[in-house]
């Protein structure tokens, strides 16, 4: 998602529906240019994310920034949200995929 030049913000919607508490992903973002090769890749911590508390997993209106718990919350879904600056690179597209290191 763009959030003007050279600045982008990666949203990830977390869906636990696990009746308990599970553990937080990392995030492994890959970015391609126009022929579809990897220009920059980064893993992306929980612990460095702005988590939004709001079970329906939004990052626009009634949200709240709150810090992030220790683990996935049982039963709901939720949004981890990253700002990264890509200057001078010609985005096109990306992948992203969750994993546990």
């Amino acid at each position: 998602n763009s959030e003007g030049p050279d600045t982008y913000r990666l949203v990830v919607v977390v869906h636990n529906r696990a009746p308990i508490d599970l553990a937080w992903p990392t995030i492994d973002l890959s970015l391609t240019d126009t022929d579809g090769s990897i220009v920059a890749r980064k893993a992306f911590r929980p612990q460095d994310a702005q988590w939004f508390d709001n079970p329906e997993g939004k990052t626009e209106g009634p949200a709240s920034i709150k810090p992030l718990p220790a683990a996935i919350p049982a039963d709901r879904s939720t949004a981890l949200q990253w700002r990264l600056k890509a200057p001078e690179l010609k985005l096109v597209g990306y992948t992203a995929e969750l994993f546990y290191p």
